[in-house]
């Protein structure tokens, strides 16, 4: 119990709101890489299908046609985070699958999301649902994509669609998020080229992705309040990196500032104030987003998943990020639990509730005699970085819910299948699930709070 709380238990004062009842405790996954996307012989048309089936592309080879078949066997594991002891699940909507052309709705698919709503609270569990994790309709892409000037246009007619449906009793969806990482897939598909459209070193275009997207949610969210759905909340969900400068120098602080404005507070800034704090940044903002003044935002959701250490170099590439020295996971990124702590405290100061709706590590583990897998990393990995944010949430930070990633091992994009992220070991041979040691470690965590 911390100093603070016990002094005012002994003192008979009331104490803050520390009470664990109302805290999400989740996991979390997203369509495109746990449903499968070749359904009954059919391919969801998507850049991400005919990037994973292209030859190069994928590190492993692997794709996504089957992945973990959640879009059929969605109960089996509900079944397991019932078990796990959790009371949310985020998922993503496939915008591919609900609107496969401009002026065409399946309503069969959206009616699929809304029967495994309904199972998901039969199993006590409250919804956040993403309505854009990665992933865009081919019919879209032939558009533009998210460059399209129509873009924000066709998202919100998109979000005000998906949301009518799903709020509706007894789905009932509270959480919303409209997209997951809009930094990370700029990033990804305008500068290093790993994902698509496969661009590279195109730092305006990734700026502007950025905005598009901003502008995108902004549009979306005034669509959805016409619908004056009671208790809905609205939020994104953002990778936010703890940037550390190399050493003290001038330029390193430059670069680490500059970094942390780029990557972690662009989109959010433009969201909160209709300006994303940079004359350079400006021009790439659509001018409506310029005069935002409404609130657009309930909630800021959190992917959080370790520090980049970062130095000035000078030209011709200006600045150089590594990994930190600490232990590396299976994916080779630092494992950093302290950061959890200082990203918490600075998104704090947004005045918002905060949920972590991501953080995780890929750790294979070692398989026991009994065939269960003894995955430590894992393990330490949950215990130090629930610790860092509950030791932000003790200091005042309004940390609402907790989504690890991800329940069931997935389809980890461009690095296809061999990066293991769950909780759950999945076999993509005969698609069992079996937990890993974990798995009890985070029902201990979720019991003991």
């Amino acid at each position: 119990m911390p100093l603070r709380i016990l002094i005012l238990f002994i003192l008979g004062v009331g104490i803050p709101v520390q009470a664990q009842d109302n805290f999400l405790w989740g996991v979390a996954n997203a369509a495109f890489q746990v449903e499968g996307a070749v359904i009954d012989g059919v391919p969801t048309k998507s850049d991400w299908y005919e990037w994973t089936h292209t030859p190069g592309k994928i590190t492993d080879g692997t794709n996504a046609d089957q992945a973990t078949d959640f879009w059929n066997m969605y109960e089996k594991d509900f079944k397991l985070a019932s078990e796990l002891g959790v009371n949310s699940f985020r998922l993503s909507v496939a915008w591919e699958r609900i609107q496969p052309k401009e002026n065409q709705w399946d309503e069969e698919a959206l009616s699929h999301y809304q029967k495994i709503i309904e199972k998901m609270r039969e199993y006590g569990l409250e919804p956040i649902v993403t309505l854009h994790h990665f992933v865009l309709p081919k019919w879209v892409v032939d558009k533009g994509g998210l460059l399209s000037p129509d873009f924000p246009r066709i998202f919100a007619i998109y979000a005000q669609h998906v949301v009518a449906a799903l709020t509706k009793k007894p789905y009932s969806v509270h959480f919303w998020i409209t997209f997951n990482e809009p930094a990370v897939l700029a990033m990804k598909g305008y500068v290093s080229g790993e994902w698509p459209p496969g661009l590279k070193g195109d730092t305006q275009k990734a700026l502007k992705a950025q905005s598009q997207m901003a502008e995108a949610h902004i549009q979306a969210q005034r669509e959805i309040k016409k619908l004056s759905i009671p208790d809905l909340k609205l939020g994104i969900a953002q990778h936010w990196r703890d940037f550390q400068p190399k050493t003290n120098s001038f330029f390193d602080r430059k670069v680490r500032s500059f970094l942390d404005l780029a990557f972690n507070r662009y989109f959010i800034n433009i969201l909160m104030t209709g300006n994303p704090c940079s004359k350079f940044f400006r021009v790439f903002c659509p001018s409506s987003s310029l005069r935002v003044h409404e609130k657009v935002l309930d909630f800021i959701g959190i992917n959080y998943y370790g520090r980049t250490i970062v130095s000035f170099v000078g030209l011709p590439g200006l600045y150089k990020t590594e990994e930190g020295p600490g232990p590396k996971s299976d994916m080779g990124w630092e494992v950093y639990p302290e950061g959890m702590y200082t990203v918490l405290k600075e998104v704090s100061k947004f005045g918002l509730p905060i949920m972590v709706t991501e953080n995780g590590v890929a750790d294979h583990g070692i398989k026991k005699p009994d065939g269960r897998v003894f995955d430590p990393t894992r393990e330490k990995f949950l215990r130090d970085h629930i610790d860092y944010m509950f030791k932000a949430r003790d200091e005042g930070v309004n940390v609402i819910g907790y989504m690890y990633w991800s329940l069931t091992d997935n389809f980890e994009w461009s690095s296809g299948t061999t990066p293991r992220f769950g909780l759950v070991e999945f076999d993509y041979g005969t698609q069992s699930r079996k937990p890993r040691d974990s798995f009890d470690i985070y029902k201990s965590i979720i019991r003991s709070h």
